[in-house]
């Protein structure tokens, strides 16, 4: 069972630590850093807490049920088809952020190697084009892969936050540059901790321990926590708030930032372990979302049509989950920030607030959790969903 934890909690941090923590030095850039911590510890409490609602849920349907099946055995089929709709939605959108990612640093590698500045149609088509080919011939590979991508990104990450900890710009670490909207960076946080939506999965992989799924996720949520604030921390103490703000502005935000560290450590050791962590950031999440959203379609036919015609819907399937996210990076280049921010209310609507609905049916209506832990009380469900409506709010204006 030891082994399946740490696959699962593992799992969880890959997801997590992915392209969102990329964009959090500059989302936030000009925010105090004791603002930055708080708000982040809250956050992370509230979608620990969230995640618990849906683990407590899971646990009480019986068989392998989705977010999907939760929402029609509480809110009815209606509830279903909105879930249905919305969760398509999160995952069209982090394909996006992903592809534009991976797009931006392909160019920035080839760059950086062979001095060849690609235009951003010809990087995002080459990132597409490698990974449509993994799935069309090896989407078991991804699976299998995980355990060694994610010890190559921590590996990665750990030793090039020796390196970047240590320069000499460390006063850079509490500057301020006022133009900023101190209302931005809550998305981008929400979106980070936004790793819910696999909590049924991690459920039947566990066997439905709820000790196990407890402890998994409070790892789950914890680590990715102190990584991201240690990661905000030392990008400060390297760029500071002028270059921050100067990549914000570009629509290339990964090539720039790249580009940027390279230039202020100029070494080739850093630049490697940047490319490496950077592009595994992207590759991880990009291949993990890609696999949920092909599941989410295969569901959708027919299951006897599959089986009949197999290679057919396989190609149909891989098309369907690459294609429009591919032609929303390409007409609406530099989408990397705003999409982070559309991200953040999904996941605030899906993981929040439907999982408040649901526990609220599921405890006081249809009598479907019978003895509610502590934290399904009442006053955590009202506390939350409040938290959830003002961050909506805060986010249209």
């Amino acid at each position: 069972m030891f082994n399946r934890i740490l696959g699962s909690t593992l799992f969880i941090i890959g997801i997590s630590v992915g392209g969102s923590i990329l964009a959090l030095p500059i989302v936030t850039n000009g925010i105090e850093l004791k603002i930055i911590t708080l708000i982040s510890i809250s956050i992370c409490f509230i979608m620990m807490i969230s995640a618990f609602w849906i683990m407590e849920l899971n646990l009480s349907i019986s068989g392998n049920s989705n977010l999907i099946t939760m929402a029609q055995s509480t809110l009815g089929k209606s509830g279903a088809i909105i879930m249905g709709i919305l969760y398509m939605l999160l995952l069209y959108f982090l394909l996006s952020l992903y592809l534009e990612g991976g797009g931006e640093l392909i160019k920035s590698l080839l760059y950086q190697l062979l001095g060849y500045k690609l235009n951003n149609y010809m990087s995002t088509i080459l990132f597409i084009t490698i990974f449509s080919f993994v799935f069309y011939n090896g989407i078991k590979i991804v699976d299998w892969s995980n355990r060694f991508l994610m010890a190559i990104k921590l590996s990665s990450f750990f030793l090039l936050l020796i390196m970047l900890i240590p320069y000499e710009s460390i006063k850079n670490i509490n500057s301020i540059i006022y133009h900023v909207n101190s209302l931005n960076f809550i998305m981008p946080i929400i979106s980070a901790f936004g790793f819910s939506i696999i909590i049924p999965s991690i459920s039947i992989y566990l066997k439905k321990k709820r000790k196990k799924i407890l402890l998994v996720i409070i790892l789950g949520s914890i680590i990715p926590l102190i990584l991201y604030l240690i990661w905000i921390y030392s990008i400060r103490s390297t760029l500071d708030s002028i270059e921050l703000y100067s990549i914000s502005q570009s629509k290339n935000i990964i090539f720039y930032l790249s580009n940027s560290l390279c230039k202020n450590l100029n070494s080739i050791y850093i630049q490697f372990l940047i490319h490496i962590f950077m592009s595994i950031c992207i590759t991880t999440s990009f291949l993990g979302v890609s696999l949920s959203m092909l599941d989410f379609i295969l569901d959708i036919f027919p299951k006897k049509k599959i089986k009949q015609y197999k290679k057919i819907f396989h190609f149909l399937s891989i098309n369907i989950v690459f294609i429009p996210p591919t032609i929303i990076v390409m007409l609406y280049p530099g989408l990397f920030i705003p999409i982070l921010q559309y991200i953040g209310i999904l996941c605030i609507i899906i993981l929040i607030i439907f999982p408040a609905l649901m526990n609220i049916s599921a405890i006081y209506i249809k009598k479907i959790i019978l003895y509610p832990p502590f934290y399904c009380n009442g006053f955590f469900i009202i506390f939350i969903f409040i938290f959830a409506i003002f961050a909506l709010v805060l986010s249209l204006h």
